[in-house]
């Protein structure tokens, strides 16, 4: 029978004998309970590798992500006070102060020199005004100002690009190192255990909102909210909202931000708080 359990997690039970199984699990509340034993035991043995990392990086980790978002700060601040010394050279080089020349009298004999008030007056036509930045603009903004994909030391990889990774190891190697879309790929060739387990469905949601697909992301992030069972309750909370903010859903946005905001004991309550004071 463990061995049926064992192959039914791994997906390798062929349609008759998966059928059969799914028929006697039904019936069977005993059967129920040694599956989910042995999902759990699986879902920790998963883990336990990459947990063995943690240490002095795991310190150090916060400090190298808040001093990279430092710099980044620090580079939109840097771009924005450039854009507007190029906007004012721009207005003086294109708007000169007008002169207005003085009109000497007339000699004797010379025809009369127009000068530019004898001349009609032509109007310069107006340019349109520069078109305001609409509310979704805004909001990708705040999106892409706030968002980085999650990492912390319990997600880096113990073996660096080894050909001998487990297929687990393999995407969060690929996660780790950014390339978002082969992770993606990967983690449908994972066994559907894992494809069920909340703590690599949280990465595979991150992996989507770094390439865009923010609507695929919100319904993976609900549910591991809903499960509770993850160990990245606390930020699936912040992605969450982020999800809400990039797809429109406004209310829910913001009641998830505020939510954040008002936990003295969440680490992202200080970017709910600016996040929210720049949405204003």
């Amino acid at each position: 029978m463990n061995h049926n359990i064992e192959a039914y997690l791994d997906g390798s039970l062929d349609a008759e004998a998966h059928a059969a199984f799914e028929k006697q699990l039904a019936g069977d509340p005993a059967l129920r309970q040694a599956v989910e034993a042995a999902r759990q035991v699986r879902e920790d043995l998963s883990w336990q590798a990459v947990e063995q990392g943690i240490g002095e990086a795991g310190r150090t980790f916060w400090a190298k992500r808040d001093a990279q978002r430092r710099l980044r700060r620090l580079l939109v601040l840097l771009a924005a006070g450039l854009l507007l010394v190029a906007t004012i050279l721009f207005w003086r080089n294109y708007h000169p102060a007008s002169t207005t020349p003085v009109r000497t009298p007339d000699q004797p004999g010379q025809p009369a020199v127009p000068t530019p008030g004898d001349l009609p007056q032509q109007t310069t036509p107006q340019q349109p005004a520069a078109p305001q930045a609409t509310g979704k603009t805004r909001k990708n903004r705040l999106f892409a100002a706030f968002f980085m994909p999650y990492k912390d030391a319990s997600l880096e990889p113990s073996q660096r690009g080894s050909t001998e990774m487990a297929p687990v190891e393999r995407f969060l190697d690929h996660y780790w190192n950014d390339r978002y879309t082969e992770a993606l790929a990967l983690f449908e060739t994972l066994a559907v255990g894992d494809q069920s387990n909340d703590n690599l469905l949280f990465v595979r949601a991150n992996c989507l909102l770094a390439t865009g697909r923010a609507a695929e992301a919100l319904p993976l992030l609900e549910s591991i909210l809903r499960n509770d069972r993850s160990r990245f309750m606390a930020e699936t909370r912040w992605y969450l909202a982020l999800a809400y903010l990039k797809t429109e859903r406004d209310e829910k946005a913001r009641d998830l931000f505020r939510h954040i905001a008002s936990d003295s004991g969440s680490a992202r309550r200080p970017d709910a708080e600016r996040l929210l004071a720049q949405w204003k």
